[in-house]
């Protein structure tokens, strides 16, 4: 009978018991099931736990916003993002440090587009310059044009001190050959210049009427919060001589936090240099002088020997 017993199920009793164990928001009950008794503990949160979790989340995210306003994230990369673009002028000069096939220079001469063109001549080592020539403080300069594009990359605006190119190399003129198609009408204006014979880089800008040149950062102001910009038309120029170079723009930031960039044809500090090369018509080219002129044929144009 005894065995009987111990085997035999009674009927669950569920009995809820009025008291505390442990802490306050606790509820014990004993649970009957088969002569067995367990004790269930129930976790009963009070309304005043969650005003305060709720106060503390509050308290935590102003905490927060403080200490993010107190110490804003640091800038990062150079005060100044520089973008280039070499400008080609619908009348343009290819010159060449080596003579070229007459049918390779007309291939590229009559290119249906001046991106064919470039990579045609430039595979031959070919430097680009504008057919039009400026006279700068007497002398008649060739010209080579570059859009240089500042544009302002930290918190606090960063002002423009200077700006000035630095030669890295120069050599005589490339006398290979030389295809152009020339000027027949009066030049454009250029306003901003920098003479790379003279060997201090100054970036000017050319005066109305005749007027003497100033420097560019005499006239013009230059303080650049992030995201504005600013775009020169940058021409250089060489009486005869090739040129590679960079500019080297010098800034400040905040009370003053002065640094130097340096920039090549790529915007960037590390990219190939600028290129910019004198021509004249005075000088033999060893493997031919031409130019490309209209005609009533297709395509429009032919390059004939002009010396």
């Amino acid at each position: 009978m005894g065995d009987e017993r111990s085997h035999q199920v009674d009927p669950p009793v569920h009995n809820e018991v009025s008291g505390s164990v442990g802490r306050d928001s606790l509820q014990a009950g004993t649970l009957f099931s088969g002569g067995t008794h367990f004790h269930v503990l129930r976790r009963r949160w009070r309304p005043w736990v969650w005003g305060t979790a709720a106060l503390l989340s509050v308290a935590l995210v102003w905490v927060l916003a403080v200490a993010l306003s107190d110490h804003p994230a640091q800038d990062s990369g150079e005060p100044l993002v520089v973008r280039v673009r070499e400008v080609t002028d619908p009348l343009w000069v290819w010159a060449f440090p080596d003579p070229v096939p007459e049918d390779a220079l007309r291939e590229g001469a009559l290119a249906p587009t001046n991106e064919r063109r470039g990579q045609l001549f430039r595979d031959r080592g070919a430097v680009l310059s504008s057919a039009y020539k400026v006279t700068f403080r007497g002398v008649e300069k060739s010209t080579s044009v570059y859009q240089v594009s500042l544009l302002g990359n930290r918190s606090e605006p960063v002002r423009v001190l200077d700006i000035r190119t630095r030669v890295l190399r120069r050599t005589a003129t490339l006398d290979g050959a030389l295809v152009a198609i020339l000027p027949q009408n009066e030049q454009p204006v250029r306003e901003v210049v920098t003479d790379l014979d003279d060997p201090d880089g100054t970036v000017w800008l050319t005066g109305d009427g005749g007027a003497a040149p100033r420097r560019y950062l005499d006239v013009k102001y230059l303080t650049l919060p992030r995201g504005d910009e600013v775009v020169l038309q940058l021409t250089a120029l060489s009486a005869r001589d090739h040129y590679e170079w960079e500019l080297e723009v010098a800034v400040v930031q905040g009370a003053d936090t002065r640094s130097t960039l340096r920039v090549r044809s790529d915007g960037t500090a590390t990219g190939a240099p600028f290129t910019s090369t004198g021509w004249d018509h005075d000088v033999r080219y060893r493997g031919g002088r031409f130019s490309v002129e209209p005609t009533d044929d297709k395509p429009g144009w032919h390059m004939v020997r002009a010396g």
